[in-house]
């Protein structure tokens, strides 16, 4: 019988790539899971309130607040130096490399808002268009 690799192996052999994305789908199947089986913990967990202080500078926030505020900010500045690398040194240097990759962006934001907006007009919500679009990235 053949020995069984070890689980380094097994992650070297899959590379970084999935790794990451299993990672992700592992942690988003236990947060789905968690959030319905345990709703209270769940939302207890996410209003867990943390103090950061230095002498008279105190900053109080839960874990909710520094996801969406700290941390979704960092994702996002994080995507445009990635945008605007490939715009510079990257696959999108030249227009007609990049003219599908943009017209499909374009088309991302501007077919869910107004899908959104024929949907909502009749309700009067369709002002609401631009949360469609700023999920879109995220």
């Amino acid at each position: 019988m053949p020995a069984r690799p070890s689980i380094a192996a097994r992650i070297s052999a899959m590379g970084q790539n999935r790794i990451g994305a299993l990672l992700l789908l592992l942690a988003t199947a236990a947060a789905i899971a968690w959030a319905n089986l345990s709703s209270g913990s769940y939302s207890g967990f996410w209003e867990t309130h943390l103090t950061v202080g230095v002498a008279d500078l105190t900053l109080d926030f839960t874990l909710h607040a520094l996801v969406n505020d700290a941390l979704m900010a960092i994702f996002f500045f994080t995507v445009g130096l990635e945008v605007r690398r490939e715009f510079a040194i990257g696959e999108l240097t030249s227009w007609s490399r990049a003219m599908v990759p943009v017209i499909a962006s374009i088309a991302g934001l501007a077919v869910p808002a107004l899908l959104f907006v024929l949907i909502a007009a009749p309700s009067g919500h369709a002002a609401a268009w631009g949360v469609v679009i700023s999920t879109d990235t995220a």
